[in-house]
């Protein structure tokens, strides 16, 4: 499917409103804000109201607006409230009708109140209808109270009711054992499960013919024995994760077929009526505008649109996955998880396994899917994650929860710099369910082995997909051609600043400004230091707006020096580089080390990259992306970043270079320490071939005093710094261990004596 960008999807405005009861005339001459607030108050006084293009026009900022790269600009007199006021009318259902950008009008769907809850939960209207039918043929002799209690039911665990309703079954068990669902209505809810089972696969058959009919836009369908790998565009780790999957299955002759979940979102509600589409939420509005309360409730608004214009985005991923029983997921989407129960094969399920792409923790939903497959015993599901060892969820007041598997003792390393970024952030989330207990202040941490070993029979630990280019030796000729490559001085400390593939508004520029404000500082502390030559590089993609801003925020930085020496000082140290595209793979890799601090947003991929490549970093943690504090503590631990909230950019810059310098010193100490090892184990070879000829032959001896003086230099060097065997990125090292050298030296001793003694013999 095609992707289309927002700037095409918004609407015209118009001025018309229709709202039974209110008047819909309104003035054309008033200003903007006047019109909006009058749309406020007939929308929250109004009943029976059509929405039209009037109010849709502007849930989002016009596009000029909305294409500035501040955020703070791009909401700058929007009123969101317009927003919350529709909602209300939604949520108390007052909304009799809404008009889509094509001027259609779409009237709310007619159902039952406990149809309409299944839709909403599930989104998926035919399973709705169907598990709504089946209820009424097998409970219709039952009470109203019987009905409630099997409704509820139904309404908890109805993405595993389908084709294959096992785990529904363990739920249906866990409640009866539990006392929250009477004995009675076990026959009957099972009765009423078998009625479903055996209506759903006409339905997902037919759906499936009629979207067939589409083929020539949604491709082929996955066939039986494929793996279906789904994926989304909210940020790159996402899709790099699927995309080296895939690679990987290539490789070894599985097929496969990559399935972005983003593209089956492009032509639902919200896109008709707003002109942006659900999938397209995240990128553009939480993280490249940093609204994420207002991409939050435009969700919202998506659901209760799915009342007026059906979405079929569930029924596109049915045909999309066709026949394969495999389902890998880098998404966290609630339809992976329903269509594990809608296996092709009588008696079979799907297997569901989702690839987490931060480390650290679980994100809500997942930990919520994770609570309910513990509780129960559901089967079909696994979890990957690229560190099992801590999961964190955000709780309430000072106490926060965890959820551990494997030994505690890096999950109390780790918590620290959790603990610390919790205290930063701005939003908290909910208690958590499931999970052990921390308490910040007292920095204890209390994790159940039931609860460990539970989690280690759900997880698996796979490293992160990471190109090998990113781990590879690079020396200093390597480095100078980089930089000349990207017209960098050679002489000249790099800083590149990054803020991920959807870019975060107004963080580089922030950026800048703070760095040449820091060596103002610095400067009129103590007039005499010296400022370090500094080529700042930021990466601005395509976006030419962007790399005008960057330059214009660093000009205005130093034009603001109002002390000419300080300023002279500043341009002669400092000069900045808008960088367009750099692509992923090897040209970032090669960047990443040539820099000698990369500043970025605490992506996952980008963490992993920057970890393989041992790359000192600073990390700009917005409170707003809870996800990506697991990812910060992560590259503390490795003692690799900083924040840049701890201020003092220029320091940070200081520490980078001497972590590069050590990390350089490290490098060829270990390159010494292999060849010492080579030698040792040379020589030990030489000692096994003349002590054939006997014990007391003279070369023998020499060998052997030569063996022990090159020991007692490699003894020396391993008594060093231990971090050598880190150091991937920098330089080769194979990394042999003394014992393993040994050991190998001895089996050829021995192998030749036993040689000696056969032949003597």
């Amino acid at each position: 499917m095609m992707m289309t960008s927002i700037s095409n999807y918004l609407p015209a405005r118009t001025a018309s409103f229709s709202a039974a009861g209110s008047s819909s005339n309104q003035s054309v001459a008033k200003n903007e804000q006047a019109i909006v607030s009058d749309l406020i108050r007939d929308i929250r006084h109004g009943n029976h109201l059509t929405l039209d293009q009037n109010i849709f026009s502007r849930l989002l900022p016009p596009k000029e607006q909305f294409a500035q790269s501040d955020p703070q600009k791009v909401w700058e007199g929007f009123n969101e409230e317009l927003l919350t006021s529709v909602l209300e009318a939604m949520n108390e259902g007052r909304v009799d009708s809404i008009v889509d950008t094509e001027g259609n009008t779409h009237k709310k769907l007619a159902m039952s109140d406990f149809c309409r809850k299944l839709y909403q939960k599930s989104e998926d209207l035919h399973k709705s209808k169907t598990i709504e039918a089946s209820m009424e043929k097998t409970l219709a002799k039952h009470s109203a109270a019987d009905k409630k209690i099997v409704q509820d039911f139904v309404s908890q665990s109805v993405d595993f009711i389908s084709s294959n309703s096992s785990n529904a079954r363990k739920i249906l068990q866990n409640k009866i054992d539990n006392g929250e669902i009477p004995q009675s209505l076990q026959q009957p809810i099972e009765d009423f499960l078998a009625d479903v089972e055996s209506s759903m696969p006409k339905v997902i058959s037919d759906i499936k013919k009629d979207m067939a009919q589409r083929r020539a836009e949604l491709g082929e369908p996955c066939a039986h024995g494929q793996v279906a790998i789904t994926t989304c565009s909210a940020g790159g780790a996402h899709k790099s994760i699927a995309k080296d999957l895939k690679g990987q299955f290539d490789q070894r002759g599985i097929e496969s077929q990559l399935i972005n979940e983003t593209d089956l979102y492009l032509n639902d509600g919200l896109s008709k009526t707003t002109g942006i589409a659900f999938g397209h939420i995240y990128n553009e509005i939480i993280q490249k505008r940093d609204n994420p309360g207002y991409g939050e409730n435009l969700r919202k608004l998506s659901a209760h649109l799915n009342d007026y214009i059906p979405d079929d985005r569930i029924d596109i991923l049915r045909y999309k996955v066709g026949d394969a029983e495999k389902i890998i997921s880098t998404n966290h989407y609630g339809h992976n998880q329903r269509l594990a129960s809608e296996s092709t094969e009588e008696g079979k399920m799907n297997q569901v396994t989702w690839i987490l792409c931060d480390y650290g923790r679980f994100t809500t939903r997942l930990e919520n899917k994770i609570k309910a497959m513990m509780d129960n015993k559901l089967e079909g599901f696994r979890f990957s994650t690229p560190d099992p060892d801590i999961f964190l969820a955000y709780g309430q007041s000072d106490e926060h929860n965890l959820l551990v598997s494997g030994e505690s003792d890096k999950s109390k390393a780790m918590f620290q710099h959790l603990s610390q970024l919790l205290q930063q952030a701005e939003k908290k989330r909910p208690q958590s369910t499931a999970g052990a207990r921390i308490s910040p202040d007292k920095g204890e941490l209390f994790v159940s082995n039931d609860l460990r070993d539970q989690f280690n029979k759900l997880i698996t630990k796979s490293s992160y997909p990471v190109d090998d280019s990113f781990s590879s030796s690079i020396d200093k000729k390597g480095i100078e051609s980089i930089k000349n490559h990207y017209g960098i001085p050679v002489e000249s400390k790099l800083v590149t600043i990054s803020m991920g593939a959807q870019g975060v508004g107004g963080e580089i520029e922030a950026y800048i400004r703070a760095f040449v404000d820091d060596a103002k500082k610095q400067l009129e502390m103590n007039p005499q230091s010296e400022l370090p030559n500094v080529s700042i590089m930021a990466l601005c993609g395509k976006n030419t707006q962007l790399a005008n801003s960057v330059v214009n925020a660093f000009n205005e930085s130093i034009e603001a020096i109002d002390n000419e020496s300080i300023k002279e000082s500043v341009v002669n140290a400092f000069s900045i580089k808008p960088q367009g595209w750099v692509q992923s793979g090897k040209p970032m890799a090669e960047l990443m080390k040539a820099s000698d601090l990369f500043v970025s947003k605490p992506g996952g991929r980008t963490v992993a990259e920057l970890e393989s490549s041992k790359t000192p970093t600073s990390l700009k943690v917005l409170p707003s992306h809870f996800w990506e504090f697991g990812n910060v503590a992560f590259m503390k631990e490795q003692g690799l970043a900083s924040t840049t909230d701890d201020g003092q950019p220029l320091q940070q810059l200081k520490d980078a270079i001497n972590t590069r310098e050590n990390q350089h010193k490290l490098a060829e100490n270990s390159q010494k320490i292999d060849k010492l090892k080579y030698q040792i184990l040379e020589l030990y070879q030489q000692y096994g071939q003349l002590i054939e000829h006997g014990l007391d032959h003279p070369e023998a001896k020499d060998c052997a005093d030569s063996i022990k003086e090159l020991q007692q230099q490699l003894d020396k060097l391993e008594s060093g710094p231990k971090q050598a065997s880190s150091l991937a990125g920098i330089a080769p090292s194979n990394h042999f261990a003394r014992s393993v050298v040994k050991k190998i030296a001895q089996e050829s001793i021995e192998k030749m004596l036993k040689k000696r003694l056969e032949v003597n013999a």
